[in-house]
C-alpha cells in the first residue's frame, strides 16, 4: 500500500522538463521518463511500506513540488561549510547548481576527473551508469527533476592522496522548495579513491534535500567514503545511495546524521561478484522532536563477499531513531560472511529507538551474525564520575562522548576526524542548554 501520488509532482515535470539540462538528448529524455512514470505507477512509500515503516512522508509532499531558486554563497561563508578539509581539492553544488566559483579542482591527479553532470551528459561514462533504476520514489524524483550533479572518475590503478569533497549547500529564502542533488563515481580497477559528501544548509529556510548517490566500484578497487548530513533543524533531508562491487573490490562508508527536522538514509549494496568487502559505519544523534531512520539493504548475490554494519544512534528530547538492516544472501553465495550491530542510547526518558536487524539467508555454509541494543547511560558509570567531583551535565558528556566515539575513531581521515569530535561535543552542549 502506497501513499496517493500528488499530481503536482507530475504536472511540475511537464512544465520543467523542455527547461531541464540534456532535454534535448532522447536517452536522457527517456531515462527521466522512465523514472516519473515509475512514480506514476508505484506512488510515494506510505505507512504500509515496510521499507518506511517508521517515516511518515506525508508531511514532506504535502508542501509541494517547488524547485528551489538559485542560491549564492560567498568564500568568506564557505569556510564554515568544509569540516577542516580547506585545502582538499572540492565541488560545490549550491541548491544542486555547479558552481565553478566555488570549486578547487587544481590538485587532481592525472586519471582522475571531476566534472559537472549538466554538461557532461554525452560522457560515454555517464551515458553508460547514469539510469533510471531506482529503489524509491523520492530517488526517482530526483532523476527525473536533477538539473545538474557531479561525476567523479577515477582511471585504473590511480590512488587518490588526498579526498575529494563534493559540498552540496542548500537554502530558500522565499518559502519551501526541493534540491536535487547528485553524485555519480566510477572507480575503475585497482584505484584507490577517498571522497567526502557534506549535506548543509544555509540560512533557516525550509526545504528538503533529495540526493542520490551512486558509486561503482570496479575490480579490486578501494573507496573510502565520509557522509555529513547537518542541515538547519527546519529542513527535511532524504538520501539514496548505492553501491556496486564487482570482483575483490573494497568500500569503506561512515555516515554521520546530525540535523535537519525529519532525515532518512537509504543505503544499498549490491555484490556483483565474488571477493567483495563492504563496511558500513554511522552515527546518528537527535535531540528536540528530530526524527533519524538508516535503512540498509546488502545483497550478497555472489560467494566469498563480506559485510560489516556498525551504527550508532544519541537521542535526546522527544527524539526518535530507526535503524534496518537487512542482510540478503542468495542461494549461490556460499561462504558469505555478514556481521551487523546497532546500539541506542537515550538520553531522555522522551526519546525512542527502533531497530530491526534482519537475515534473509537461503545458502548454507555462511556466518552471519546480528546484534542490537537500546538503553541509556550507566548509573553506575555517572556515580563514578560524579564521585570524582565531575558535574552531572560534563559527566554526561563524557559516557556519552565515550559511546559516539566507537564510530568516530573509523574516520581514518585526520582533518575530518580532528573536526568531528568538537562538533559532537557542540552538540551535546545545544542539547544540554534545550532542558535548562
Amino acid at each position: 500500500m502506497t501513499a496517493v501520488v500528488t499530481p503536482e509532482f507530475l504536472q511540475a515535470y511537464g512544465k520543467q522538463k523542455q527547461g531541464l539540462p540534456g532535454a534535448k538528448l532522447p536517452w536522457l529524455n527517456q531515462v527521466r521518463e522512465s523514472a516519473l512514470e515509475r512514480v506514476r505507477a508505484e506512488g510515494f512509500p506510505g505507512p504500509r511500506d515496510e521499507a518506511w515503516k517508521y517515516t511518515n512522508v506525508r508531511p514532506i509532499l504535502e508542501k509541494g513540488a517547488a524547485a528551489l531558486p538559485p542560491l549564492t554563497l560567498s568564500l568568506k561563508e564557505l569556510d564554515s561549510y568544509l569540516w577542516g578539509l580547506g585545502s582538499a581539492p572540492r565541488v560545490v553544488l549550491l541548491n544542486g547548481a555547479w558552481s565553478a566559483e566555488l570549486s578547487q579542482l587544481q590538485a587532481l591527479p592525472q586519471g582522475v576527473r571531476v566534472l559537472p553532470l549538466s554538461q557532461h551528459f554525452e560522457d560515454p561514462v555517464v551515458k553508460r551508469y547514469l539510469d533510471a533504476k531506482q529503489t524509491n520514489a523520492f530517488a526517482s524524483l530526483n532523476t527525473a527533476f536533477f538539473r545538474d550533479g557531479v561525476l567523479v572518475h577515477v582511471a585504473k590503478g590511480v590512488t587518490l592522496s588526498q579526498p575529494i569533497h563534493v559540498l552540496s549547500v542548500l537554502g530558500s529564502e522565499k518559502g519551501y522548495g526541493i534540491g536535487e542533488s547528485r553524485l555519480l563515481v566510477v572507480a575503475e580497477e585497482n584505484s584507490h579513491s577517498i571522497l567526502v559528501e557534506s549535506y548543509q544548509g544555509k540560512g533557516a529556510g525550509q526545504y528538503l534535500c533529495n540526493a542520490v548517490t551512486q558509486y561503482f566500484v570496479e575490480a579490486g578497487a578501494t573507496v573510502d567514503r565520509y557522509a555529513l548530513q547537518a542541515h538547519p533543524l527546519e529542513s527535511f533531508h532524504l538520501s539514496t545511495s548505492s553501491f556496486h562491487l564487482e570482483k575483490g573490490s573494497h568500500l569503506r562508508s561512515v555516515n554521520f546524521a546530525f540535523g535537519a527536522q525529519t532525515a532518512r538514509e537509504e543505503i544499498e549494496v549490491n555484490f556483483k561478484a565474488p571477493h567483495g568487502e563492504v563496511e558500513l559505519d554511522g552515527l546518528y544523534v537527535g535531540s528536540g522532536n528530530q526524527h533519524r531512520d538508516q535503512f540498509l539493504l546488502i545483497n550478497h548475490n555472489h560467494p566469498y563477499c563480506k559485510s560489516r554494519q556498525f551504527f550508532k544512534g544519541v537521542l535526546d528530547g522527544h527524539a526518535r531513531g530507526a535503524f534496518t538492516g537487512k542482510v540478503f544472501v542468495a542461494p549461490d553465495a556460499q561462504k558469505t560472511d555478514a556481521e551487523q550491530s546497532n546500539m541506542n542510547l537515550l538520553l531522555s526518558d522522551d526519546a525512542e529507538a527502533d531497530t530491526r536487524p534482519q537475515l534473509e539467508i537461503y545458502a548454507d555454509d555462511v556466518k552471519c551474525s546480528h546484534g542490537a541494543t537500546i538503553g541509556q547511560l550507566d548509573e553506575e558509570a555517572l556515580f563514578y564520575l560524579r564521585s570524582r567531583g565531575i558535574e552531572p551535565g560534563e559527566a554526561r558528556h563524557l559516557l556519552t562522548q565515550g559511546f559516539a566515539e566507537d564510530v568516530i575513531s573509523r574516520v581514518h581521515l585526520e582533518p575530518l576526524a580532528t573536526y568531528l569530535a568538537p562538533y559532537l561535543m557542540h552538540w551535546l552542549n545545544d542539547s544540554l542548554r534545550a532542558k535548562k
